[in-house]
């Protein structure tokens, strides 16, 4: 009796609410964000200390590019949870 009660408690967390599930639309946005931050890190580092290159000039805009992206793959709602 033990077994059939725990085998429905496990198939009902199994199906979950509509909610939990994530989207793989965010997931990738969230991948493209981290991408773009790697990648200023790696511009920051062809920068020179005097800060007169273009890498210089460019890689806090890419920073804050890069963690925009993060949080709109975080924020967006693109419906996926909608049945």
């Amino acid at each position: 009796m033990k077994r059939s009660k725990n085998k429905s408690a496990h198939r009902s967390q199994e199906k979950g609410r509509p909610g939990d599930q994530k989207s793989v639309g965010n997931a990738r946005i969230l991948a493209a964000g981290l991408v773009i931050l790697i990648g200023a890190f790696f511009l920051l580092r062809s920068a020179n200390p005097a800060g007169n290159n273009f890498a210089a000039h460019a890689s806090p805009f890419v920073f804050i590019f890069s963690w925009a992206v993060i949080l709109a793959g975080i924020l967006w709602d693109d419906g996926a949870e909608k049945e």
